[in-house]
Formats: C-alpha cells, structure tokens, sequence
C-alpha cells in the first residue's frame, strides 16, 4: 500500500470518508499545516501527500517547494477552494501530480487523481529498482574479479608448496 500524509488545517475536509485502502492507499498520518507537514515528511516519508494550498503558517505550495528543495520525493496533489490560475501555476512549476477544486471535487476525481499517482509511483520504484539492480551488478563483477585477480596472485607465489612456503 502507499502512504498518504493528508494536510489540511480543517479538521473535517481530513476526516472525509474515502476508503484510502479501497485504491491501494493508507493514510500514514495528518498535519493541520506545512510545517508540521513537512516535519511529518522527514520522519514517515510518505509516498503521496495531498495538501491544502490555503493554510496558516507555512501553505501547501511553501510546503511542497521546501519538500522539493530538501530533497524529499513525495508526490503531492493540492487541494484548493479558489479557481486562481497562479496557484496552479506554483503547483505545476514545482512538480505536483494534481490539482483539484474543492468545490468541484468528486469521489471520481479523486480516484482518477489516485489512480494517476500509484501509476507513477509503480514507474518511479520500477526505474529506482532498476538503477539499484545495475548498481548491483557493477559491484558484484568488481568483487568477483578482485576475487579472481587475488586467486591468481596467490598462485603465482614462487616456492609455495601445498599453503607452506620454503
């Protein structure tokens, strides 16, 4: 399953009735704003958060520009109630996976959003295991050919005679 960090500073737009499990999801935890958000995120390393854009303290486009410049690779989709292209904009310009109205939300728009993510989730650990397995290999070959190299140094040591030297 994939974990969710739900932030939202309104306490029953986070308790919405979504069965999470239902689209291969599980809520890891929650936050009221970007900061505790983005504490949460250093500690769980969730695989998707889905933020409110307008919250107090530190809003969802400062928290996913700070999860972006720590480095932090979760994918986020933003919550907003306002039609304002510029959030969007933010959003776009720092790497979101979606961006869905609040008025205009709907169960079905959140499962496509869903779906849209664990697919790129599913390519992001499918190319990352893919980078590890040749990371593998390279390191594999350079063991068994320093194996090989010290088996044919210790063989090439003059006067040796069954493991005792002359």
């Amino acid at each position: 399953m994939w974990k969710i960090l739900l932030v939202e500073d309104k306490v029953f737009v986070r308790r919405k009735l979504i069965q999470w499990d239902l689209f291969g999801y599980t809520v890891s935890g929650e936050a009221s704003n970007g900061r505790e958000a983005l504490e949460s995120m250093a500690e769980d390393m969730p695989d998707l958060v889905i933020t409110d854009i307008m919250m107090p303290g530190m809003d969802g486009i400062k928290l996913l520009r700070n999860a972006r410049s720590n480095e932090l690779i979760s994918r986020f989709v933003m919550l907003n109630c306002m039609n304002e292209f510029k959030y969007a904009q933010q959003a776009l310009e720092y790497g979101t996976s979606g961006y869905i109205l609040k008025l205009s939300m709907s169960m079905q728009s959140m499962q496509d959003i869903l779906a849209k993510v664990a697919k790129e989730l599913t390519a992001a650990n499918e190319q990352r295991q893919q980078v590890l397995s040749q990371k593998f290999n390279v390191f594999y070959k350079q063991i068994l050919d320093r194996i090989k190299a010290d088996r044919l140094e210790e063989e090439a040591l003059p006067g040796e005679v069954h493991g005792v030297r002359d």
